[in-house]
């Protein structure tokens, strides 16, 4: 990585710059965020600190990694995710995703490497030294409180100091007061005439700890600290006959197991399974897990061996016997997903047996990714760093995927062409309203829905028979009270969609 931008020693007023940055994002968080459910207003948020700390860097001339700018793609388009889907994954685990590819990207962009050293996640200060940020604090006071002046305007900067340090502390007190005597509470309303929200103390303190822990990290982003360190190899060197060894006996035994279990691994058809004495569950659950234990221990084997391979030269021999180990775990992986796929065959669609399948299918591409690398020798952390990429490219395309809808999709088609169960209350309660256009395209084709153990508040205790998708019917199916949103910050694609049909 080379330098963008000429490197600066940035002066005082930037650095008040940055906090004052971080004041502005503390308060949209309180804004845009602060308990509200995700939707526009969090794609905002996520594109004004963007946009804002990109600013602030080019002005302050912190700009010096330009690849870091291929983190906006997967960081804009998870955010607008959010706007679109309300599915678990894209409502509670992508915005925390969101969070971590902000805070890599804020980190990479300002990253000095003078020294052009190779660049390695372990050599950057701040993910090494959680100490750094409060070591920051010190200095963050020094320029927030000490400035170069003496005589009467020395007076007036300590006595300000007071103030702002006093304010805090007399307004939780304050609040103490009034709450704890209501003619102490009386007398204050009719002198100042005002009240203080119930929530006001609490929001003053969490804009002021939200703008301390950006302000840390700013500080340390922009000094001397924020420099990529020189990554020394340290992989053990193994001996090319105890390695191939390994390999060898590891090998073998893979074999064994693909031979001799070869049509239970691969049946043709379900009536190998009906056959065996197995129902569909039973056959594909009886040793999944263990063959994603068996995935994962070879992925951990592979890169020690790997490791200390590139760090110490590749052996023709051994080179082969881990391509062929990789290979046969590819074997046992397409296994696994022969298992996941009779099992959806035989039930349908849910988010867990989506997700397992796309994940054994992201596995294999990493295999092959990992056999052709050894094959090219090609060096451990390039592979590493490549299979990261790859990681974060294949959960933004997952993002993408409206997976709720494609379950509910299937499950509708299973009903209505095959005559199979259709499970309403798993699309409606389990799922979220991304299913809705599915599950009125059942009750449109006749579904009726009756089950004496639902109960819904509109008919207060009657069992729940429906054929129909009125308003009161849907609403009660999504208990949409629970989702909707008064404010534009919430808006969400699919969520405005449902109100606009159901209304």
């Amino acid at each position: 990585m080379t330098n963008f931008f000429t490197e600066k020693t940035i002066s005082k007023n930037w650095r008040l710059a940055y906090m004052g940055f971080a004041l502005l994002i503390a308060i949209l968080y309180d804004v845009f965020l602060w308990d509200l459910k995700l939707g526009l207003g969090f794609f905002v948020y996520v594109v004004v600190y963007l946009l804002g700390f990109v600013i602030i860097s080019a002005l302050s001339g912190q700009l010096r990694q330009p690849l870091a700018f291929l983190l906006l793609i997967p960081i804009l388009i998870l955010s607008f995710d959010v706007l679109l889907y309300n599915n678990r994954l894209v409502s509670h685990f992508v915005p925390w995703f969101v969070l971590v590819l902000c805070f890599v990207f804020s980190i990479l962009l300002t990253l000095q490497n003078p020294n052009n050293y190779k660049f390695s996640f372990l050599k950057i200060p701040i993910l090494t030294h959680i100490d750094l940020p409060f070591a920051k604090w010190i200095t963050m006071y020094n320029d927030f409180f000490k400035w170069d002046v003496s005589g009467s305007k020395a007076i007036i900067k300590k006595v300000l100091t007071g103030v702002v340090i006093a304010l805090p502390i007399l307004v939780i007190f304050l609040s103490l007061f009034m709450g704890a005597d209501a003619v102490f509470a009386e007398t204050v309303e009719k002198i100042f005439d005002f009240r203080l929200p119930d929530q006001f103390v609490w929001r003053i303190l969490r804009t002021f700890f939200i703008t301390l822990i950006f302000s840390s990290l700013f500080y340390v982003l922009i000094s001397k600290d924020n420099v990529m360190g020189n990554k020394i190899n340290k992989s053990i060197k193994m001996d090319k006959t105890v390695v191939g060894t390994i390999f060898l006996l590891v090998n073998f035994l893979f074999f064994g197991f693909v031979l001799i279990q070869f049509k239970y691994l691969f049946a043709g058809s379900m009536d190998f399974v009906l056959e065996s004495g197995y129902t569909f569950a039973e056959y594909a659950r009886q040793g999944f897990f263990e063959l994603a234990w068996v995935i994962g221990l070879a992925a951990i084997l592979l890169m020690f061996f790997y490791r200390s391979a590139s760090d110490h030269g590749f052996h023709l021999v051994i080179k082969i016997l881990k391509v062929i180990f990789v290979l046969q775990v590819g074997v046992i992986a397409y296994s696994a997903l022969k298992r996941m796929n009779l099992y959806q065959d035989a039930y349908g669609f849910t988010v867990l047996r989506l997700y397992v399948e796309w994940f054994i299918y992201f596995s294999m591409v990493i295999l092959l990714f990992a056999a052709v690398s050894l094959v090219i020798e090609n060096k451990f952390r390039t592979f590493l760093y490549s299979s990261m990429v790859l990681g974060v490219i294949a959960l933004t395309v997952v993002s993408c995927i409206n997976v709720d809808k494609m379950i509910a999709n299937e499950n509708v088609d299973r009903y209505l062409d095959e005559g199979k169960e259709l499970d309403i209350l798993y699309l409606t309660q389990d799922l979220s309203l991304d299913t809705y256009t599915e599950v009125r395209r059942a009750f449109e084709s006749g579904f009726v829905f009756a089950d004496d153990t639902y109960r819904i508040a509109v008919e207060q205790g009657e069992a729940y028979t429906t054929n129909t998708f009125n308003k009161d019917n849907f609403h009660a199916l999504y208990n949409v009270s629970n989702m909707a949103g008064d404010s534009w910050r919430e808006f969400n694609f699919n969520l405005n969609n449902f109100l606009i049909n159901f209304k």
